[in-house]
């Protein structure tokens, strides 16, 4: 609903929306550990992707992914969607801790 040019939410709606902003837990996940977050994109970058190929697939910039990957920025929840889909991967993967799966290709 929106009243006065400002959007409310229902607080049955609230889970729902937070989870789609912030791509499930994954963007505060980042936010909390950016250089753990950008070294598992390396990795996944690493095992299958050149730096253009990435460009290209995510439709982010090369400074934004060189940001993220050195831990100097922490991306919306739509740079996280997009990462995801050009490596054919959950969101997830990119703040989880195991190490294995951080290189597991598609």
């Amino acid at each position: 609903m929106r009243m006065v040019g400002r959007c409310h939410i229902h607080p049955d709606d609230l889970a729902t929306v937070q989870a789609r902003v912030h791509a499930g837990a994954v963007v505060p996940a980042w936010r909390d550990d950016p250089r753990h977050a950008g070294t598992r994109l390396r990795a996944l970058r690493e095992a299958g992707f050149s730096q253009l190929q990435l460009d290209f697939a995510s439709g982010l910039t090369h400074e934004t992914i060189s940001r993220l990957k050195a831990g100097r920025k922490s991306p919306y929840a739509g740079t996280v969607v997009r990462l995801a889909q050009a490596f054919r991967v959950e969101p997830e993967r990119f703040v989880g801790h195991d190490r294995n799966r951080a290189i597991e290709q598609h």
